[in-house]
């Protein structure tokens, strides 16, 4: 393996932690929702398909499709069985990071409105 080759759960990893930086330069829920939507449109149709239906992601429109969403996750994710495969938590732990974005910006918002 060359220096330039990486194992697919490296390419995977490093590809989350751009992903989460892009979470982390959004300002507004605007942009939150904007990264949601580039992060599932990047899905390839065969790891989409590996979700439960219930769990696949629809349309998402504003901040609180992204809370909802990741709250689904979640739940599926403590519930186990078959719903906690590995496709479910990668999209889990992306909707969770946005949606923790998100309250910060709610919360700086709040802080400015204040002032």
């Amino acid at each position: 393996m060359s220096r330039h080759e990486y194992s697919p759960q490296i390419r995977s990893a490093m590809n989350q932690l751009s992903w989460h930086g892009r979470l982390n330069d959004a300002v507004s829920q605007e942009d939150v929702v904007a990264v949601a939507r580039d992060y599932v449109a990047l899905w390839a149709p065969e790891e989409l398909g590996q979700m439960p239906g219930d769990l696949r992601p629809g349309k998402i429109v504003d901040a609180e499709d992204v809370s909802t969403y990741a709250f689904a996750l979640m739940q599926a994710q403590m519930g186990g069985g078959q719903a906690a495969e590995s496709v479910v938590h990668k999209m889990g732990a992306f909707f969770s990071s946005a949606t923790m974005r998100l309250a910060q910006i709610m919360a700086r918002s709040n802080e400015v409105a204040s002032e």
